[in-house]
């Protein structure tokens, strides 16, 4: 007894075709969301630890979808001037001085970058457990997100 077996190549094209373009578009709002996520979990308010406990320094906030930066000076929050951009793979390396394998993401001014990094990671001779840093011409400042 022949059996045969009829395949409707045609159908079966279309078919892959529509599951190709539902995936791909499950990966670009995947991809979209990774990027858009790296500064949501920057945003909030940080402290320094001082001699007499955390010490306010700095509140980011996104209004607009854009991203402001205050500094605590002097009893007061005031607002920093200039650009505010998404920290980029190259000035991470650039501020750690080897190569980033790590997830890191943050945010970087003309006077200082706010990074964040997994809990207990370390670089060189500075390791930090909270995994926020502000990183200036002075060197890396762990901070500790409060709100």
């Amino acid at each position: 007894m022949t059996t045969f077996c009829k395949f409707d190549i045609p159908a079966f094209t279309a078919t892959v075709r529509k599951k190709a373009k539902l995936l791909l578009a499950i990966a670009a709002t995947a991809i979209i969301t990774a990027c858009g996520s790296s500064t949501s979990d920057i945003v909030g308010e940080y402290s320094v630890q001082g001699k007499n406990g955390l010490e306010p320094t700095l509140r980011i906030e996104k209004a607009d979808g854009k991203l402001a930066v205050q500094e605590f000076h002097n009893g007061n929050w005031r607002a920093i001037q200039g650009p505010v951009n998404d920290l980029t793979k190259e000035q991470a390396q650039a501020l750690f001085g080897r190569a980033v394998s790590e997830s890191v993401s943050g945010i970087s001014t003309k006077d200082f970058a706010l990074v964040h990094v997994p809990s207990n990671w370390s670089n060189k001779d500075f390791p930090t457990t909270t995994g926020y840093l502000l990183v200036s011409m002075l060197g890396p400042v762990e901070l500790h997100k409060v709100k």
